[in-house]
């Protein structure tokens, strides 16, 4: 089943909303053993700009931050703070789709709420506190948190020929799994074999500016593709990410083929729960 999610993060206090393709909801509140447990529900992920915030966030937490250290790695990352390489490697390796990918870097969810005709309204409640949350404040937060999944889950059903020309060139060219993270140009640059060393002299002397201005990482190609993937959600003994460890070796196989058909039909069916 897809999952669109989100994380709110606070100095003493991690929150994050689930909502499935069928509008199931799951909301965890500073508890990683009910996070794993709720991870293992979803085959796929879907946020808004969750490859530059909420992947980091749940790898943080899934590796053994404490709330504290999930704070300033949320610092971090919105600060253009140092990340740990384990860190970003590990989220590389989610299998997440990011419903802002390849849009104008600078739009964000509530102007895109705002198009839509959606509530643009902003949480009360301050991020800067630095105190745990209320009752009554965990339940504000959630409900602004909820309406950004709300809309994410939205925009995903506005894309969905984005994201299906993805699993279709993925398919076709029978690439690796983690391949749909990368834009349709990183693709075609994969399926092209397209290698730096065959660029004029001269092209790559601005090749940083490509780079996402807070993580450094390359906002065209979040994933490098991993052997580990699926979803049931913990981490291997060398606290990698180990969501069903498939381990898939070799590319045209039936689990390669049954991957992007699940990915497929999960997008058919939101839709049609979408409509119902």
């Amino acid at each position: 089943m897809t999952g669109f999610f989100d994380f709110e993060v606070f100095k003493k206090d991690w929150l994050v909303v689930f909502i499935g393709q069928d509008d199931s909801e799951i909301v965890v509140w500073n508890d990683p053993a009910v996070l794993k447990k709720a991870l293992a529900k979803f085959d796929c992920l879907v946020g808004f700009n969750n490859y530059f915030y909420d992947d980091l966030i749940l790898t943080g937490i899934m590796s053994g931050y404490n709330n504290y250290e999930v704070w300033k790695l949320s610092n971090a990352i919105v600060n253009g703070g140092n990340i740990e390489n384990k860190i970003k490697n590990i989220a590389r390796k989610l299998p997440s789709l990011d419903t802002k990918q390849e849009l104008a870097p600078s739009l964000s969810l509530k102007e895109i709420e705002a198009n839509l005709g959606m509530n643009i309204v902003e949480t009360p409640i301050s991020f800067n506190l630095v105190r745990a949350l209320t009752d009554d404040e965990f339940d504000e937060v959630v409900k602004y948190c909820r309406h950004d999944v709300e809309t994410t889950k939205k925009l995903f059903l506005l894309r969905k020929d984005y994201f299906e020309s993805k699993f279709d060139i993925c398919k076709e060219f029978k690439l690796d799994k983690l391949d749909v993270r990368k834009t349709r140009a990183n693709l075609a640059s994969k399926v092209l074999k397209c290698s730096k060393d065959r660029l004029p002299a001269g092209v790559l002397e601005n090749a940083d500016k490509g780079l996402h201005p807070k993580t450094g990482e390359d906002d065209g190609n979040p994933a490098n593709g991993s052997e580990n993937n699926g979803f049931s959600a913990g981490f291997d003994h060398s606290n990698e990410v180990c969501f069903e460890a498939d381990s898939t070796h070799g590319h045209d196989n039936k689990e390669f083929r049954e991957f992007f058909e699940r990915w497929k039909e999960a997008i058919a069916d939101t839709e049609r729960c979408e409509k119902s």
